[in-house]
């Protein structure tokens, strides 16, 4: 293509883009390209058309292939500034920066295109965020500019550039500034905006001098503008605020600018702050504040609008809205959006002095310690006077009066300095001085609210001239009223007036409400408000106005409103919502103690009584000398049956105030409540005592308040509720001055009648105080009915009617008191009227009156009863029944009905009613039937006899119920008596011979009953052991007819070792007995007595009559087999034992066997296997397994170790009544060697220790406890407890050592066992003990033979020696056994020696049993009396002796016999049993 086809085609191409016809230009710039593919203009073209169709990337990257290839041309870098400004973005605009700067370069020479290009980069870099290089380029414009038009166009373009930035910087601003400047002194006009920040700017960097200049240029150059208006009106006002006195004063100036303002916009904040300014300065206080809470939103930075604000709270004494708004305009001081057109410093001063005054005058020691802060700021500026004096105030308020003064000092004089020694004076009381001062300081300024309200305070406060100065005070609270018409204490101090002075509550009232309106903080004027709308009738109107301050309340405050509102609930009876109101009382001052009395009496009115008492508990801790609260804890207590505790807080009070009548009637109804417990539960001794005090306490009361009606009738009452407690023995002491009107301070001492008469003088003064009560008149009927009871009294029936006649005239005054119905009922049943029909009339009309009345039933039905009309009885005690199930006579009623028609059901019945309460018919009752079920021998062992006596626990159920009846009823012999068998059936023989002795006080003499009670005391006097008296009273009756009275005479004689006499008693038992089953019993016993004659074949003789007897007495075949087993009668022990074991089902049989075993065949070994085999068959047996263990105690041989503790244990646990097997599980753990090293849960000291816990008297518990220590003593290996534990055994040596019952073969043990400790412990050394040992053994030697001669043994050692030497002959041998009997009768407790000297004789009659009884005199005299030494060296030859025959059987008793000797120095042993094997 030839140049000018080139040319052709670009300008077609250039026509078609004009033509928009994009797709045509591309393609003949393509072709254009096609030839020459760097042409710049077919480039550009492909660019533009590219746009113009959309396709972005292909245009952007013809325009930069063009400019790559013409860079200094400016057709391509246009187009690609046209593209990015189509296309915007932050990667375009940034690559459009680069663009405008290349074409600023190619538009060097050309300025406008450079000035349009660079204005765009200016526009370009503020869109980007970086305004200072836009504001330079724009400088950079202006300065290069030349033409004056060129230049106004830039400055106006830069200043409205200067106003759309965020924030400028301080050259910026002062550049602002200067050319601001330069336009209003021409001709050009400025936008508002810039007019606003040119006057912002200048604010803030330049005087309010030069601001005040700006202003009037600007308003005088361009007056339609508010903006400098709204300035020049803060700058007057910030003047203002600056000012000296707290109230400012308002120039002329500032009106002129407000009428301009409000012409232009008659809206604005400023206007409206300015009128609130106006408002202030003219003390029109609520104008202001509205005004200014109006426009505070939209004027939030302008401080001194805020300030005003606050100052319009303070003036209007609200302090917390004045505190809130001074504290946020100190906030926007501190800010740097603030808006001030003064200097700060001034500024900052002055709202620390405003937020000083509001805290100063709020009070609070918090508020008065930041006060105080803010004034030592202050004052490190300078000593202001201002300042001075209100560090002052604040430290007067701190009640730091010192400072105070020595601030007057310094202070000039002047106003200041004598309005703070007026609040001095005043403070300190001088009340004279400070009405001086402040009457001087009313003078110099008379416009002076707080002059005039010191002035009238100090004279309302110096009482002894206030009645001068009434008037005087009226007129200055009224002056200072209308001087500060906002201030609530003044409106206070005039409420008080009129109320205490003029007594007008009607003005008070509105003072009072109009010191709340002002301030409803004001909480005393509130509580005085409200007191008085109270007093005023107008209860409705305190309530809603208590309401209003509640809800409004925040938690914590308005005490004084919660408080009177939770009284008011209290006496509406809204008690639950009164709790609430006190509650949040409470949250405001938790430590008031007189809230937690009224919240403990709004619980005491709802019934909440345990919080009521911890609410009064608190009270009481809170004020200790609150007699309300302490007397109101012991009421509750009282009220809650803490009776205990209520007299112990009575008393507490009464310490302090003993004539303190509520608390002493208190204590005397809480001793008469007491009583009445006590009666319920059958303590009547304790409850005569409870009425005796509360008698004393009542006279007290009764002398101080002798016209309480009420005290009267608890005096009543604690002498008429003791009319149950018998007429014997009966003693009540009471103060004389009560019973003789005398002015003794003594007591007398008075019996039941008496005290009945005592108690109807008491009622009849309460009824001369209260004679309309009915309840009075019934008590007193009550009173004489029960004196009409009592047999001493002599004219039964008067009383009885004069009793009637007190009734009657109790129901004139209320005729459906049921209660009063049901006494007379009584009064005409049972006392001396007899007149039944009354009584049935009496007892249905206090049905009527009451139809739940179960004791007006049971009244009716006993009534019933007694006139024999069972059935109707029936139906009126189910209906008491019904009504009340726990009244205890009803159910009796039932049980006397089931014993007259013979129903089982009655002992059952009876028994209930000792279960449901204490009473005289119902003890008796279950007694007699367990007493005939007892005595009736032909239901013993059934079912009933089992449920009723033994599933009942009818013994000691019976015993106590009788026991409470003879503590009512002491002169029923026969209640006695029933009682002493029921003691002899428990075993408590004692108690049981005392009943017997008092029913047979009690019995007439011809009375039949009196033998009978005589041969019952006679048995238990047998069964305690007295037997001489049993048979003084038997001998008495002569020949006896029972069988039984016969056989116990036999028994107490038998005791008494009058055999013979014993042997009469039971042959006459033998005539008289008619059954076989009897007389074999009789014979055994006849054997038995025989015996103890010698008769030894006539006992076998009776014995073995006994057993022919069917069926035969087990304890005659046990006798007759145990002298079988004495006389060594082999067949006749083997067939008494075959008897035993096939009849009968105890184990005596198999006791027997093992003796058979052990004695008759010297077999232990089969003993033992017999009761392993025993066990097997009945392992819950726990007599076998307690026989097993002595077993094995008793003869254990060699090392092996012994189960006796074990079977010792299995017997405790099948039999924990036999507590004494401790005792033999710890012997059993000594010989096995456990010790608390081994096992420390199961050892020997551990059960020795529960032995003697368990069973402290037995001694044989001790002994075995001392062996425990010791053997743990010895397996003690450290030091300190080995010293303890020896310690702790010489100590119970030495106690025992003292005791008197001690055993002399113990008191040798112990002994021995004292010395091994000293000698361990080194008390004793081994130089001292032979000569300490040789001492000892002659006081033992004495000790356990001084039943004994020196010559009888000597002798019997001689003989015995004989004996071992050769056997001896038969006059050896028959010597020897003599002089063994004569020792034995000599010697109380067999002997060491004796046990020997038996078992010798035993050596050539029966080796074998000789073996083992010399195997007992070893384990008996092992460690014993002092001929220890030489019997052991005997018994061991001896032992050696019999053993020669078995050498190889018994090597191992044999070697532990050598190993004994070895150990105890016993060479005789050795060499006897060396002499032994040379004769084999």
């Amino acid at each position: 293509m030839d140049p000018r086809e080139l040319k052709s085609a670009l300008k077609n191409a250039r026509e078609s883009i004009k033509n928009k016809e994009f797709k045509e230009a591309l393609r003949y710039c393509k072709e254009v390209l096609g030839q020459d593919k760097n042409n710049y203009n077919a480039l550009v073209f492909v660019g533009v058309a590219a746009d113009g169709l959309e396709q972005a990337e292909q245009a952007l990257k013809a325009y930069r292939r063009a400019a790559e290839v013409e860079p200094n041309q400016p057709l391509a870098w246009q187009g690609l500034s046209g593209f990015y400004e189509k296309h915007p973005s932050p990667e375009n605009d940034r690559e459009l920066l680069q663009v405008y700067q290349k074409l600023t370069g190619i538009f060097e020479k050309d300025i406008d295109k450079k000035t349009e290009t660079t204005k765009k980069l200016a526009h370009l870099h503020l869109k980007l965020g970086e305004p200072d290089i836009g504001v330079e380029l724009y400088v950079k414009l202006f300065s290069e500019a030349s033409d004056d038009t060129v230049k106004c166009n830039l400055q106006t373009e830069l200043l409205s550039l200067l106003s759309q930035l965020s924030a400028l910087t301080q050259d910026q601003e002062h550049m602002l500034i200067d050319m601001v400047d330069n336009v209003l002194k021409s001709d050009s006009q400025l936008d508002e905006r810039v007019v606003s920040l040119y006057l912002d700017l200048v604010i803030k960097n330049k005087g309010s001098s030069d601001l005040e200049k700006s202003c009037q240029v600007v308003c005088e150059k361009y007056p339609g503008m508010k903006y400098p208006l709204e300035v020049s009106i803060l700058l007057l006002m910030d003047r203002a605020f600056c000012s000296e006195p707290l109230l400012p004063v308002m120039e002329t100036s500032l009106l002129s600018l407000m009428t301009r303002l409000s012409e232009l916009d008659n809206q604005s904040p400023m206007l409206k702050a300015a009128q609130g300014f106006q408002s202030l300065c003219n003390r029109e206080l609520i104008p202001a504040r509205d005004c200014f809470v109006q426009v505070l939103p939209d004027l939030s930075s302008t401080v001194c609008v805020q300030y005003f604000l606050s100052l319009s709270h303070f003036l209007l004494h609200k302090l917390a809205d004045a505190e809130a708004s001074i504290k946020q305009c100190a906030l926007t001081l501190g800010k740097k959006s603030r808006r001030v057109t003064v200097t700060i410093g001034p500024v900052s001063r002055k709202v620390k002095v405003l937020h000083i005054r509001i805290l100063l005058h709020s009070g609070s020691p918090s508020s008065l310690q930041t006060a105080l802060a803010l004034t030592e700021e202050l004052c490190t500026d300078g000593a202001n006077p201002e300042v001075l004096c209100l560090k002052g105030h604040i430290l007067l308020k701190l009640n730091r009066a010192d400072e105070v003064e020595e601030i007057v000092n310094k202070l000039e004089n002047g106003e200041t300095r004598r309005t703070l020694e007026g609040y001095l004076m005043f403070q300190r009381a001088e009340y004279s001085k400070s009405t001086a001062i402040f009457t001087e300081l009313m003078k110099q300024t008379s416009n002076n609210s707080e002059h005039h309200l010191m002035y009238a305070k100090s004279l309302w406060e110096n009482k002894s001239s206030l009645q001068n100065n009434l008037q005087t005070c009226h007129t200055a609270l009224l002056k200072s009223a209308k001087l500060d018409p906002y201030r609530s204490e003044l409106f206070e101090y005039l409420g008080r007036f009129y109320s205490q002075i003029q007594r007008d509550k009607v003005k008070a009232k509105r003072c009072f409400q109009k010191a709340f309106d002002l301030d409803r903080t004001n909480e005393g004027a509130g509580e005085a408000l409200c007191d008085l709308m109270v007093e005023l009738g107008e209860e409705d109107e305190a309530y809603q106005l208590l309401l209003s301050v509640t809800r409004a309340a925040s938690a914590g405050c308005c005490k004084w409103a919660w408080l009177r509102l939770g009284l008011h609930q209290v006496k509406h009876d809204t008690a639950s919502t009164a709790i609430s109101s006190f509650q949040s009382a409470l949250r405001a001052d938790p430590k008031d103690p007189h809230v937690w009395e009224c919240l403990a009496e709004a619980y005491y009115k709802r019934g909440s009584y345990t919080a009521a008492l911890k609410a009064f508990t608190k009270a009481s801790e809170l004020n200790p000398k609150s007699l309300y609260s302490l007397f109101m804890i012991a009421c509750i207590k009282q009220t809650l049956s803490m009776l205990t505790e209520a007299i112990e807080e009575y008393k507490l009070i009464l310490k302090d105030s003993p004539d303190y009548v509520p608390a002493l009637k208190g204590l005397g109804e809480t001793y008469v409540l007491l009583a009445k417990h006590h009666l319920s539960q059958g303590f009547n001794a304790r409850a005569k005592l409870n009425c005796q005090d509360a008698l004393q306490h009542l006279t007290r009361a009764v002398c101080h308040r002798p016209d309480l009606s009420c005290i009267w009738k608890l005096m009543g009452d604690s002498c008429t509720i003791l009319h149950p407690l018998p007429t014997k023995l009966f003693s009540f002491t009471v103060p004389e001055n009560l019973y003789k009107s005398t002015e003794s301070e003594g007591s007398c001492n008075l019996d039941l009648l008496q005290t009945l008469e005592l108690g109807a003088r008491c009622y009849g003064r309460a009824l001369k105080l209260l004679p309309d009560c009915a309840q009075l008149w019934h008590d007193l009927g009550f009173s004489l009915y029960q004196q009409s009871l009592r047999p001493e009294v002599q004219d039964a029936g008067g009383v009885a009617a004069k009793s009637a006649e007190a009734l009657k005239k109790g129901l004139s005054l209320d005729p459906a008191n049921h209660q009063i119905w049901n006494t007379l009922g009584l009064v005409y049943c049972n006392s001396g009227l007899k007149k039944p029909s009354l009584g049935q009339h009496c007892f249905i009309k206090s049905i009527q009156a009451e139809s739940a009345n179960a004791v007006a039933w049971t009244n009716l039905a006993t009534l019933y009863l007694k006139n024999g009309n069972i059935q109707l009885a029936h139906e009126a005690y189910k209906v008491a029944q019904s009504l009340d199930p726990n009244y205890v006579s009803c159910w009796i009623g039932q049980a006397l009905i089931a014993e007259t028609v013979g129903d089982e059901d009655a002992m059952d019945l009876f028994r209930h009613t000792t279960e449901l309460s204490p009473h005289v018919e119902g003890s008796l009752g279950y007694a007699h039937w367990v007493c005939s079920l007892l005595q009736d021998k032909t239901k013993r062992n059934t079912e009933v006899y089992n449920y009723a006596i033994h599933q009942m626990a009818a013994l000691p159920a019976a015993s106590d119920a009788l026991t409470r009846y003879l503590d009512l009823v002491k002169m029923n012999p026969g209640a006695y008596n029933m009682f002493g068998l029921l003691m002899e059936q428990q075993g408590l023989y004692a108690t049981a011979k005392e009943a017997f002795q008092r029913a047979i006080k009690l019995i007439d003499t011809g009375d039949i009953l009196v033998n009978i009670v005589k041969l019952n005391l006679a048995r238990t006097l047998c069964k305690l052991g007295e037997y001489s008296q049993a048979i003084i009273i038997y001998e008495k009756f002569g020949e006896l007819d029972s069988l039984q009275d016969v056989c116990h005479k036999g028994l107490a004689l038998y005791k008494a070792q009058n055999y013979t006499d014993s042997y009469r008693a039971y042959d006459r038992a033998l005539e008289i007995s008619n059954t076989d089953e009897d007389s074999s019993q009789i014979h055994a016993v006849l054997g038995m007595v025989a015996y103890k004659f010698g008769d030894v074949d006539g006992a076998k003789s009776s014995l073995f009559q006994s057993s022919q007897l069917q069926p035969a007495s087990r304890h005659g075949l046990e006798a007759l087999c145990a002298l079988g087993l004495k006389t060594r009668d082999v067949t006749l022990t083997q067939a008494v034992l075959q008897e035993l074991t096939g009849s009968g089902t105890d184990n005596s049989g198999r006791y027997f066997t093992v003796l058979q075993y052990c004695l008759l065949h010297d077999n232990w070994e089969l003993a033992k296997s017999f009761l392993q085999k025993c066990l097997y068959e009945s392992p819950e047996n726990g007599s076998f397994w307690r026989l097993l263990s002595r077993l094995q105690l008793r003869h254990r041989h060699g090392n092996r170790p012994s189960t006796a503790a074990v079977c010792a244990q299995s017997a405790l646990c099948l039999e924990p009544q036999h507590q004494e097997l401790m005792t033999d599980i710890t012997l059993g753990q000594l010989m096995d060697g456990r010790h608390v090293s081994g096992d420390t849960n199961n050892n020997a000291l551990l059960c020795a220790q529960k032995a003697v816990l368990v069973n402290p008297e037995k001694l044989e518990n001790w002994y075995a406890l001392v062996s425990s220590v010791h053997s743990q003593s010895v397996m003690e290996a450290e030091p300190d407890r080995l010293t303890a534990l020896l310690d702790i055994e010489s100590r119970y040596l030495k106690w025992l050592l003292s005791e008197d019952k001690l055993p002399k073969d113990m008191k040798n043990w112990c002994r021995k066992q004292q010395l091994i400790v000293q000698l361990i412990t080194g008390e004793v050394s081994k130089e001292s003990l032979s000569d300490g040992l040789k001492e000892n053994i002659t006081h033992l030697q004495q000790e356990n033979l001084k039943y004994l001669q020196q010559n009888d043994v000597q002798q019997v050692f001689n003989l015995y020696k004989a004996l071992l030497a050769d056997g001896g002959d038969e006059e050896t041998s028959k010597t020897f056994a003599r002089l063994t009997e004569e020792m034995t009768k000599k010697t109380s407790s067999p002997d060491p020696l004796i046990l020997l000297m038996k078992a010798v004789i035993l050596m050539k009659t029966n080796p074998k049993l000789a073996k083992h009884r010399l195997v007992d005199v070893l384990v008996a005299i092992r460690s014993e009396s002092p001929q220890t030494p030489l019997l052991r060296s005997i018994t061991r030859k001896c032992l050696l002796h019999v053993l020669r025959d078995n050498p190889e059987k018994e090597a191992e008793l044999i070697q532990v016999l050598l190993t004994e000797a070895t150990e105890d120095g016993d060479t005789d042993t050795v060499d006897y049993h060396q002499k032994l094997l040379k004769d084999n």
